[in-house]
């Protein structure tokens, strides 16, 4: 019996592994257009969430049903991410060799946008995925949770930049392995955060986002 209880252990643990490396592909296909990266993420963390940590339905079918569901709105904010990207840094660029008095000022004021968006930009996308509302609302949504819960925002942040800066550095040997374990690493910071602001399930509800882990084995759906 015991060996029995191990072994379903040990498929289970491989069955994650291969859910999340199959999601961390279609991720990396799916952002390759760019401008469809923040639909990919929402996908991504999605799946992570549902399929990987809650054992509910198939990597493939909740990628993309949230990449289409997400598409409009993860969009929109992905192409506002990039012209903010390239603005902060050609603005921060020109200041800092400008060689014009008090230009420190304008770069230090820069860094501070640039880290105010950086936070930004780690929340939005698991909140696209998981939460309704028109663009001012999920703005104004990302901005409270982000600094209410400042600590989480600065591990999200600092992980984020760790995982890039491995991929960049190590791309043949990380770009498949390393992604997944940090998209399935900010899940575990992440919902505690949404759990806090997503109504509990009705009586008849499926509610798998209140599923812990341990709450496995259940029917596909």
């Amino acid at each position: 019996m015991k060996n029995d209880f191990n072994d379903n252990r040990f498929i289970n643990v491989l069955t994650k592994m291969g859910n999340a490396l199959y999601l961390n592909i279609l991720f990396i296909l799916c952002s390759l257009p760019v401008f469809t990266l923040g639909a990919s993420l929402c996908g991504y963390y999605y799946g992570m969430v549902k399929v990987v940590r809650r054992d509910r339905s198939y990597a493939a079918r909740e990628f993309f049903a949230e990449f289409k569901r997400s598409f409009a709105k993860a969009t929109v904010f992905t192409l506002l991410m990039l012209i903010a990207i390239v603005l902060l840094w050609f603005d921060r660029e020109y200041f800092a060799y400008s060689g014009r008095q008090f230009a420190f000022v304008a770069v230090a004021v820069l860094d501070v946008i640039v880290i105010i968006a950086a936070f930004f930009i780690v929340w939005i996308f698991p909140v696209v995925s998981r939460f309704t509302g028109s663009y001012k609302e999920l703005i104004k949504f990302t901005f409270v949770i982000s600094f209410k819960h400042i600590l989480i925002t600065v591990i999200l942040l600092l992980g984020l930049l760790a995982c890039i800066y491995l991929c960049v550095r190590f791309p043949v040997s990380f770009t498949l392995i390393i992604p997944a374990g940090w998209c399935y690493a900010s899940t575990i910071f992440i919902e505690p955060v949404f759990k806090k602001y997503i109504k509990e399930p009705g009586e008849n509800e499926d509610g798998w986002y209140y599923d812990s882990d341990e709450e496995n084995g259940k029917d596909k759906k």
